[in-house]
């Protein structure tokens, strides 16, 4: 509820700015359909409202993939922290508005600024967001990481139990592992879920704002900074699966078969049947602690979507480029003839 009520508020916000903005806006933030006389030409407000909407479902979407942390509990858990951060995002933003303001053009000024002022209320909305998402996206990461810890642990305990035992208890024992094992790496791999989403969700706002005719309703400011974005998207998803990779799926692994190893001359001289099933499991085991099995799991699910987002962009801006255009045009036109 409260996503919604922020996801209003900016609607009210950027609705009340154009009116105030007037022909201002309508001049350098209108959206075109159309490449012709007769080209469609829209308000910037519904490209605005588009994305605060869809930048709305993204939050949810994240706030419901986070097992541990909700939007809510961020924002009242952590009030020494929030309350500052909301300040100065606040003056961060309105500060900007009056630089805008005072850098129209003659006779705009007041105006602009105006709108501006207005205008802030939809902007801090936004960037207060972000910021929630980074700190949603944190706390989970942390709370994740120790619950990956504690149940690790559980797993390497019981299987250290197994040596000595009859090779049938061995068997059981080993396999009861080997499948509690998979299950702490599921949940390990659902926890990269906030990641994804977050990854995809910045690959679709850049190519909304790059490639759409909502371009036309922003400020150069905004298409340059998603380069920005693109590469938070890009370092965050790397950074973060180096950290899981390396910090706690291989090790995990690495321990488990650590405790197996020992138990090896055990199977090694038992019935084939026990040799075979002890092989299986110490097989996959080393397969799924190779990176490329490790990318494997990561790429099901939100993992594929934000890799297919990220495609369709880099495949946007080759199609893009001058050179690319000019080239389709000429073959557009060549078999026009």
């Amino acid at each position: 509820m409260l996503i919604v009520w922020c996801w209003l508020i900016a609607v009210i916000s950027v609705v009340l700015a154009y009116i105030v903005a007037g022909p201002i806006w309508k001049r350098e933030h209108s959206m075109l359909f159309g490449d012709s006389e007769d080209s469609l030409k829209l308000s910037g407000m519904f490209g605005e409202i588009f994305l605060i909407s869809a930048a709305a479902l993204f939050l949810a979407a994240i706030d419901e993939v986070c097992e541990e942390v909700s939007v809510r509990s961020v924002l009242t858990d952590y009030p020494d922290i929030t309350i500052p951060a909301f300040i100065l995002v606040l003056v961060a933003v309105y500060a900007y508005g009056v630089y805008k303001g005072l850098n129209g053009l003659p006779g705009e000024k007041r105006r602009l600024t105006a709108t501006y002022m207005v205008y802030g209320i939809f902007s801090t909305v936004v960037f207060a967001g972000l910021c929630v998402l980074a700190a949603l996206m944190i706390s989970e990461a942390v709370i994740d990481a120790n619950k990956f810890s504690v149940e690790a642990e559980q797993v390497l305990s019981r299987a250290q139990t197994l040596g000595g035992l009859p090779i049938a208890d061995q068997t059981t024992g080993l396999n009861l592992t080997f499948l509690d094992a998979q299950a702490v790496l599921k949940r390990l791999e659902g926890s990269m879920s906030p990641v994804f989403v977050f990854a995809a969700g910045l690959f679709a706002f850049n190519l909304v704002v790059r490639y759409t005719p909502l371009s036309h309703a922003f400020a150069q400011e905004a298409k340059y900074a998603t380069y920005v974005t693109t590469f938070a998207a890009l370092a965050l998803v790397v950074i973060t699966g180096i950290w899981v990779y390396t910090g706690q799926y291989s090790t995990f692994i690495g321990d488990v078969l650590e405790v197996m190893a020992p138990m090896r001359e055990d199977f090694f001289a038992a019935a084939p049947d026990y040799n075979s099933r002890y092989t299986d499991i110490w097989l996959r085991l080393v397969d799924d602690q190779a990176l490329l099995g490790f990318l494997s799991r990561m790429s099901d699910q939100w993992g594929g979507v934000a890799a297919l987002l990220g495609i369709f962009q880099w495949s946007a801006e080759r199609f893009n480029k001058p050179e690319a255009r000019a080239k389709l045009r000429q073959t557009t036109a060549e078999g026009a003839v």
